[in-house]
């Protein structure tokens, strides 16, 4: 399960999940991955108990997506006022998703990224990464470049989930992974060209920079788990002296 969907309360039956409930539902998602869309439109429209939301429970707040109106609460009829409150992690995707599909006339122009929202690819050889995979033998795929086993079987997987793959003609298929390749190759051939100047075996740079970039998008930029924590040493607590303190009152 990736998303559990809750309308409470719920429309058109007027239930409404309590408190009790509702903690016994956040354990239960807690064990596992799931994210959380909470539709709560009709929060203020609660007569004869109250209202709880699902993200005021322990460990939610990180994962619930929750949609609210104005709409159904001040009687704007026809006027569909709506905001949705969502965790950091989402908030550039779904500002992307909202400009691109008005601005960017569905899409068809990436209008976010000219207003500083870059587009951040995401695969499923990530996703196989986020659950522990190893990456496998390192592999050079012809004209797309440096890649792992663990990738290569993502990018098969991106493929069957491509819809163009069903609906567009084979050699159309093929010409725009060929292009996607050269492109991504023509965009770095100044960096490519500077590593191969300045590296002494070329073939063993390129492969750590692939590994360590693979491993940074995984962990979506957060440092891999079991690195050194120099924060204490930098940024000291009030009670202990600075490294730079520590130096003068060793040569005092």
């Amino acid at each position: 399960t990736g998303l559990v969907i809750l309308n409470s309360p719920h429309n058109p039956t007027g239930g409404m999940a309590t408190q009790a409930e509702l903690a016994q539902a956040a354990a239960s998602i807690a064990q596992t991955d799931a994210w959380v869309l909470s539709d709560e439109v009709y929060s203020r429209l609660v007569f004869d108990d109250v209202f709880a939301s699902i993200a005021s429970e322990p460990g939610m707040l990180e994962r619930t997506v929750v949609l609210d109106g104005m709409s159904k609460t001040y009687a704007m009829t026809g006027w569909r006022c709506g905001y949705a409150a969502v965790p950091e992690p989402l908030l550039d995707p779904l500002e992307r998703f909202f400009i691109n599909s008005t601005i960017g006339l569905l899409g068809l122009f990436d209008i976010a990224a000219d207003s500083g929202l870059p587009y951040h690819e995401e695969d499923f050889g990530q996703t196989l990464g986020t659950y522990g995979a190893g990456e496998g033998i390192y592999l050079v795929l012809p004209i797309l470049g440096p890649s792992s086993l663990r990738d290569a079987g993502g990018r098969i997987v991106d493929l069957f989930l491509d819809p163009l793959t069903y609906l567009a003609p084979e050699s159309v298929n093929l010409g725009r992974a060929a292009v996607t390749g050269i492109d991504a190759r023509t965009r770095n051939l100044d960096t490519l060209d500077e590593l191969q100047r300045d590296s002494l075996d070329f073939y063993a740079r390129i492969r750590s920079l692939y590994r360590q970039n693979r491993e940074s998008e995984i962990n979506n930029g957060a440092p891999p788990e079991g690195s050194p924590d120099f924060s204490e040493l930098l940024y000291p607590g009030p009670d202990e002296p600075s490294e730079t303190e520590q130096s003068s009152a060793s040569v005092e």
